[in-house]
């Protein structure tokens, strides 16, 4: 059975800084585990998690970003939280 997914982000720009925040959300759903081709419906997917992400520019073509998000309906597995940190670098210009 397929895997489906929802993301949906709402996000903020500061004006005059180039820093902006989301709040990030996600659905998936389907997919089972079979044994010997026999489908298990108690294992199938319908989870959510939610989220927020914030960057801040730091150079011309250059940022941080910091995001977290945790489990929010967990139907099956994939239970945790999530905190990380990123540098990001564009090789495209500020937008004008």
């Amino acid at each position: 059975m397929p895997i489906g997914a929802v993301e949906e982000h709402l996000s903020y720009d500061f004006p005059k800084s180039l820093m902006w925040c989301s709040l990030d959300g996600n659905f998936w759903f389907g997919g089972t585990t079979s044994v010997n081709g026999v489908e298990n419906p108690e294992s199938r997917l319908a989870n959510s998690r939610l989220g927020a992400t914030f960057a801040v520019p730091i150079r011309k073509h250059q940022s941080l970003k910091f995001s977290y998000s945790d489990g929010v309906h967990i139907r099956y597995g994939t239970n945790y939280q999530n905190v990380s940190a990123a540098w990001q670098y564009s090789w495209l210009g500020r937008p004008k």
